[in-house]
């Protein structure tokens, strides 16, 4: 039980952990671009059953700005927003655990999207 993790070849943080009784409880992994700048990284808990109980997945651009981040509750619930490169907000869907889904978009000036 315990934290782990592991680097890359270049000695960045390429994957994380949590384990209990042996057993992953959450993890997350990294990828970078050439430069070093972080590109993805993808998180993950789980339940005591090994169920996926929350994952986030949170993509930059080349210049550090957000890029997309996408979460899922596991239980049907999740959420999705894509942000324009000058960090204003693109779009949001939202889903709840019946499927009912809220999208809001706005222009790349901040302005609502008609």
């Amino acid at each position: 039980s315990g934290p782990i993790f592991s680097l890359d070849k270049k000695g960045r943080n390429k994957k994380e952990g949590i384990l209990e009784d042996g057993v992953m409880i959450s993890e997350t992994n990294f990828e970078y671009y050439e430069t070093g700048q972080k590109m993805r990284e993808i998180s993950s808990d789980y339940d005591k059953d090994r169920m996926l109980a929350l994952m986030v997945e949170t993509r930059w651009y080349k210049t550090g700005q957000k890029e997309s981040e996408n979460k899922d509750k596991g239980n049907g619930e999740s959420s999705f927003t894509d942000w324009y490169l000058n960090g204003q907000k693109k779009w949001e869907l939202k889903r709840n655990k019946d499927g009912k889904e809220i999208i809001k978009k706005w222009n790349e000036d901040g302005s609502v999207k008609e």
